[in-house]
């Protein structure tokens, strides 16, 4: 049962590492657009919360 779970386990990680690279590597090119993406997210859902 071990065996079979470890292959999709280990696809899930390395998916996971893979967009945390590219995520940081974005937001390092990228600093004040990840600051505009994030403000407008945390507008949005303060917004959508107060509804």
């Amino acid at each position: 049962m071990r065996v079979l779970l470890r292959d999709p386990v280990q696809s899930t990680q390395r998916r996971y590492r893979a967009a945390t690279v590219n995520t940081e590597r974005y937001v390092r090119r990228n600093p004040w657009r990840s600051i505009g993406i994030a403000a407008g997210v945390g507008l949005l859902r303060s917004v959508l919360s107060t509804r």
